[in-house]
């Protein structure tokens, strides 16, 4: 049976001249064997939100923690010691000492470190971070005054409820933690950092993701059918998987900006020198309105098939938590092809129950040719302004693909208001139809829209559940809105016709509403 060491209970008031690598990195982390880069990232992060308190004390009393000790314990052959040490960041003039005086809104993070000893070591061979639960990082003006990062859009958050020094606190943002190469891998953080955030089912650990695949250390790693195994039995969320070895760039960052626009997270797993697989979390991105090369390199490169610009080409990074390296790390979108040794090889969405058959990559395409080949012979259908400049539109669309719920895209159909301030009236929308329970909607924009208002002319939605058959792709259009006009498949299989009064651009779809933008 392992023995817990005592931990000190204290304030650490963390304004200068302390130093967060000495004062707290080099105190607290005991393994000269494990990297602390993964603490140094938290402690930036804390840094650069206006920390002023770190309240130090043991974590060893909370059941999930002494479970994972018990675990590392036991594979090390027991009789080890080890500490767990909760860190609880807060930018508060009150010191975090006197915790019922603390706003409860002043809380940045709070980290639960393990340090381990084996019973046949004289220094500590592990430390590593049990859980890092950080707010999604600001830009404060001051300790008291956050505002958002410019461009950085979080696409889901999670709500962790935890006691510090008695008192309850509630830290939201995206489910931090790393492996201890151990008794879980890098596949076992990503999973928890995605599932718990989530929050659909039980709170994961790694012991029971280890007791529900029937697996014990050592591992070499998880299979992605392993993963898929664990991702479907905690209820709410499907995997569904793309493979990505056989993919350009650009179609794989249109899959993954998909599942981001859509406001599900993704596991992202890419190959490294070492011929090993490791995975990383994907629950944002940043968007960047003056990016160049999404026009201009198509125009230089000369005409193509089926022309289109991706919206996800104006995404310059993914936001994502890499166990070894830290929480909340930008990863330029192109930077998985800069070295030939570091190469995408699947994405695993966290979709809501029910696997769509197609992929967004598909849905996007299937779009573009909906629009190159059948929109422009419609053009007597309205004389719409803004439908007839689409109809005479020689340039590319901008198509934006979503996995969207059918309550939501009528909600927005809802709040819709054009640029010239009409909106769709209730009995409008009632002509949508029997939509299914979730489809992929499209979105239609052009450059200089899509770029300077953020603003779209109408979606197009497909079935996602139907088999694809590229000679009938009749069977899988749902519908098509535009301005001034819904084209509309009836029970019969034909499509129809109806005015709308939404007549001009909108807004895009924001799955969750921000306006951290550039």
């Amino acid at each position: 049976m392992w023995s817990d060491l005592p931990t000190i209970e204290k304030c650490l008031d963390c304004r200068p001249p302390f130093s967060f690598y000495f004062d707290l990195i080099g105190a607290y982390w005991k393994s000269d064997a494990a990297s602390p880069a993964s603490l140094h990232r938290l402690c930036t992060l804390a840094r650069k939100q206006w920390v002023t308190h770190v309240l130090v004390e043991s974590a060893v009393q909370r059941a999930d923690v002494r479970e994972e000790i018990d675990a590392l314990d036991q594979w090390r052959g027991g009789g080890g010691s080890a500490e767990a040490v909760a860190l609880s960041f807060f930018a508060s003039e009150r010191a975090a000492g006197e915790i019922a005086d603390v706003e409860e809104t002043s809380i940045i993070g709070h980290v639960v470190l393990i340090n381990y000893r084996a019973a046949t070591d004289s220094r500590f061979s592990d430390s590593y971070i049990y859980e890092g639960l950080f707010r999604a990082p600001s830009l404060p003006n001051s300790a008291s005054t956050p505002q958002s990062l410019l461009n950085n859009f979080v696409c889901c958050e999670g709500r962790f409820d935890r006691k510090i020094k008695g008192r309850d606190f509630v830290v939201r943002g995206v489910y931090y933690c790393q492996q201890n190469g151990q008794t879980h891998v890098c596949a076992h953080a990503s999973l928890r950092m995605t599932l718990n955030t989530l929050g659909t089912g039980a709170f994961v650990t790694n012991a029971s993701i280890n007791s529900l695949l029937a697996i014990k250390p050592p591992f070499s790693g998880l299979s992605i059918s392993q993963i898929q195994t664990a991702i479907n039995a905690y209820g709410g969320v499907t995997a569904c998987v793309a493979d990505c070895t056989n993919l350009s760039a650009a179609t794989y960052l249109s899959i993954l900006s998909s599942i981001v626009e859509s406001g599900h997270i993704a596991l992202l797993i890419f190959s490294t020198a070492q011929n090993i697989q490791h995975v990383v979390a994907v629950f944002g991105h940043t968007r960047n309105s003056d990016e160049w090369h999404p026009q201009a390199v198509p125009a230089y490169a000369g005409p193509q098939s089926a022309r289109y610009y991706p919206g996800s080409a104006w995404i310059d990074h993914f936001l994502i938590h890499d166990d070894n390296f830290g929480p909340y790390y930008s990863l330029s979108s192109r930077a998985l092809e800069v070295d030939p040794q570091v190469k995408a090889q699947f994405i695993i969405a966290l979709h809501p129950d029910g696997v769509p058959n197609m992929v967004a990559s598909y849905a996007e395409t299937i779009a573009a040719i909906m629009l190159t080949n059948w929109f422009p012979s419609l053009g007597s259908l309205s004389s719409n302004r803004w439908y007839q400049y689409m109809i005479k539109n020689k340039s590319s669309y901008v198509l934006r693909t979503i996995l969207i719920a059918r309550s939501t895209y009528t909600e927005h159909l809802r709040n819709m208001k054009d640029h010239d301030g009409n909106a769709n009236d209730p009995s409008e929308i009632a002509n949508f139809g029997a939509l299914p329970e979730r489809f992929w909607m499209i979105e239609i924009s052009v450059p200089y829209l899509f770029t300077g208002n953020r603003t779209k002319l109408g979606e197009l939605l497909l079935d996602a559940q139907q088999a694809v058959n590229p000679a009938d792709l009749n069977g899988i259009f749902l519908a098509m809105r535009l301005p001034g006009l819904l084209l509309v498949k009836d029970a019969a299989g034909d499509v129809q016709h109806r005015d709308l009064g939404v007549c001009a651009h909108v807004p895009m779809f924001q799955c969750r509403v921000h306006d951290q933008v550039w």
